[in-house]
C-alpha cells in the first residue's frame, strides 16, 4: 500500500505511521467521493504500511490521505476539485489518471489562464465557439474552392478509413495538386461521417459525391481511366516485411526482452558490457545485426514513400527494383534463416508487385537524371533483353503523349514568330523566299516531337540530388507539352500516409471523453485546421477557438 511521499518526515526507521480505519458502513461503492463525511465519527486502530517513495506524475495534482476507510482502501485528494480517489493497489494511478481527463479544476486552470492575460475578457458560451468554428469552415471551404477550380492540372486524391472510439466509421479524402508555381500542396477535402457497408461500390458512390461538390471531376480521369488507381506502397512493404519476420519472431521477441531487462539499471548494463567483453557477442545476436542491415533499406524506403510535400512517383520504380533484388539476394544467402525470410517476403512481393505500375514506371522515365534507359537497364537485369514488360511501358508512355499532344497542341510555340506577323505581309515575304523552298531537299531530316528530343538529351548525374518539379518548371519552355504531362504524374501519391495523419489529429478531437460531437462538428475542426495550417495568425486565431471550444 503506497504511502505519501512529504508525509515521511516525521517517520522513525522503523517503517510504520499510524493511519485511522473507519469502522462506519459503506452506503456507496463509487471510486470518487465527496469529502463531506467526518473523519472524527469514525474509529481508527494502527496499520502498517510499506515507505515507497511516489513516482508518478499523477501524484503533482493528487495527495496520498493516511485516512483508510472500513473497506479497507486508501484515497487520494485531488488538489483542484477536492475528489477523493481510490489509489489502493488493485487500482494503482488508473483512477487518477481517468479522473484528471474530467476534472473541473483542469478546465478552471485553462479559464484562470485567460483571465490572467485578460481581466476583463468575457468568455463565450459554447455553442457561440461552435458557430464560429463552423463559420470558419464555410469560408476557408470556399477559399479552396476557388484555389481547386484554378488548377490547371491533374488532382491526385488519396483515401482512407478510420473507426473513432465510439466505433463511428469515418472518410478522409486528401487532396493533391501542383498550383501554378509548380509547387506541391496537399488538402483535406473531406472527413465525413462514413457508415456501413464498406465496400467498393458504397465508397465509390460517396467519394463520387465528394468529387462533384468540389467541382474537380474535370481533373481527375486521363485516358479513360487507365491510371486510376495505384495501391499504398508503404502498406504494401509493411506486409512484405511482416511476412519475414514471421520466420524470425522468436528471436526478436527474446532481444526485446533481454534489451528491456539490462535497461533496468545501470548496473545491469555495466554487467552486461563486462559478460560481452568477456565471452563477445553470442551467434543470435550476430543474426539479428545481419536481420537489421538487411530490413534497413526497407525503412528507409518506407520513410521516402510516406513524404507529402515532395513528388514520390519518381522514386518507385528504382527504389522497389533495389528491393526485389535484395530479396533474391536473402533466398540465395547461405544462412537457412534469411532464405526462409526471403522466400516468404518474395511470395508476398509477387502477390502486388508482380508487374510494376506502369504509370510509376513512367514517372522514373520523366525524372531528368534516369529517362527511359533506366527503365530499358532495370528490365533487362529481371526479364532480359527486350522485355515485354519494357515494350509496355514505351507503348504506354508514346500513347499518354499523344493524348496530351492533342489536348495541348495550342502550347506548340514552333510558329509563334510567324503568327505574329500581319497576314498581308506574311503574304509577300512568302512570295519572296518560294524559291529557296523549292530548292531545299529536307527529305533526309527527321522531325522530332517533345518526348523524343527529351529522351535524346543528355541525362543530368544520377547523383545529383534535385527538385524534380523545379526542373520542369524551368524546362516548361522548352518542353510546353511534356511538361504538362510530367506535373500531372508527378502529383502521383504512392501512400495514403497524407490521409492517415487526419486520423492522429481525428483521434484526439474525438477521443473517449469527447465522443458526442457531431460529424458536422469533427470534419469543421479537422479541415479547418489543415486549410489554415501554416497561416500564422490564422492558425493562433484557430487555437484560440479550439481552446475556448473545449473548455468553455
Amino acid at each position: 500500500m503506497d504511502a505519501v511521499e512529504q508525509d515521511f518526515t516525521n517517520l522513525s526507521d522503523g517503517g510504520s505511521v499510524e493511519v485511522t480505519m473507519g469502522m462506519q458502513p459503506d452506503h456507496g461503492s463509487e471510486n470518487t467521493e465527496d469529502t463531506n463525511t467526518s473523519p472524527a465519527k469514525k474509529k481508527a486502530r494502527v496499520i502498517k504500511l510499506d515507505k515507497r517513495t511516489l513516482r508518478s506524475p499523477v501524484w503533482k495534482t493528487f495527495n496520498k490521505l493516511t485516512t483508510v476507510f472500513e473497506d479497507g482502501k486508501s484515497r487520494a485528494q485531488c488538489k483542484d476539485c477536492k475528489k477523493l480517489v481510490i489509489d489502493d493497489s488493485h487500482h494503482g494511478t488508473g483512477n487518477m489518471n481517468r479522473h484528471l481527463k474530467t476534472c473541473p479544476g483542469q478546465t478552471s486552470g485553462v479559464l484562470a489562464l485567460f483571465a490572467y492575460i485578460s481581466p476583463d475578457i468575457k468568455l463565450p458560451c459554447r455553442n457561440t465557439i461552435k458557430a464560429c468554428a463552423l463559420r470558419m469552415f464555410k469560408n476557408e471551404k470556399q477559399r479552396l474552392h476557388n484555389l481547386l477550380a484554378s488548377v490547371e492540372g491533374r488532382i491526385c486524391l488519396t483515401s482512407d478509413l478510420w473507426t473513432s472510439q465510439c466505433t463511428d466509421g469515418y472518410l478522409a479524402l486528401t487532396a493533391h495538386f501542383v498550383d501554378k508555381d509548380w509547387k506541391l500542396h496537399k488538402r483535406i477535402l473531406s472527413f465525413c461521417h462514413m457508415p456501413p457497408p464498406h465496400n467498393g461500390v458504397a465508397l465509390s458512390e460517396k467519394i463520387n459525391a465528394l468529387v462533384t461538390d468540389w467541382g474537380i471531376e474535370k481533373n481527375l480521369l486521363v485516358m479513360n481511366g487507365d491510371f486510376f488507381h495505384v495501391r499504398c506502397c508503404a502498406h504494401v512493404l509493411n506486409l512484405i516485411v511482416q511476412d519475414g519476420l514471421k520466420e524470425i519472431d522468436s528471436s526478436v521477441i527474446k532481444i526485446r526482452e533481454c534489451i528491456k531487462y539490462i535497461k533496468g539499471s545501470e548496473a545491469r548494463k555495466l554487467k552486461f558490457c563486462e559478460c560481452v567483453r568477456q565471452v563477445g557477442i553470442l551467434d543470435k545476436w550476430d543474426k539479428i545485426m545481419k536481420i537489421s542491415k538487411f530490413l534497413g533499406y526497407f525503412y528507409e524506403v518506407t520513410c521516402l514513400f510516406s513524404g507529402t510535400k515532395y513528388p514520390t512517383s519518381n522514386l518507385f520504380f528504382p527504389k522497389v527494383f533495389v528491393i526485389q533484388l535484395q530479396i533474391k539476394a536473402a533466398m540465395n544467402d547461405s544462412e537457412s534463416f534469411m532464405k526462409k525470410m526471403g522466400t516468404y517476403m518474395y511470395m508476398k512481393f509477387e502477390k502486388y508487385w508482380s508487374e510494376y505500375s506502369l504509370i510509376l514506371a513512367i514517372a522514373i522515365i520523366l525524372d531528368p537524371r534516369y529517362k527511359l534507359h533506366f527503365v530499358d537497364w532495370a528490365y533487362t537485369k529481371l526479364h532480359g533483353v527486350n522485355s515485354v514488360e519494357f515494350a509496355k511501358v514505351d507503348d504506354k508512355l508514346n500513347d499518354l503523349f499523344g493524348v496530351y499532344l492533342e489536348k495541348l497542341s495550342h502550347l506548340d510555340n514552333s510558329n509563334t514568330a510567324m503568327n505574329s506577323v500581319p497576314i498581308h505581309q506574311r503574304e509577300s515575304v512568302d512570295v519572296i523566299f518560294e524559291d529557296f523552298d523549292n530548292n531545299y531537299d529536307g527529305s533526309s531530316s527527321i522531325e522530332k516531337n517533345e518526348l523524343q528530343k527529351y529522351l535524346e538529351d543528355k541525362r543530368i548525374d544520377r547523383k545529383v540530388d534535385i527538385d524534380v518539379l523545379s526542373w520542369w518548371q524551368m524546362e516548361r519552355f522548352h518542353y510546353p507539352i511534356l511538361s504538362q504531362l510530367a506535373r500531372d504524374v508527378l502529383t502521383i501519391l504512392i501512400s495514403t500516409v497524407a490521409s492517415e495523419s487526419a486520423f492522429s489529429i481525428g483521434g484526439r478531437v474525438l477521443d473517449q471523453y469527447r465522443s458526442s460531437l457531431l460529424p458536422e462538428t469533427v470534419q469543421a475542426l479537422l479541415c479547418t485546421r489543415d486549410w489554415l495550417f501554416g497561416k500564422g495568425g490564422n492558425i493562433f486565431l484557430y487555437g484560440i477557438v479550439l481552446l475556448f471550444y473545449f473548455f468553455s
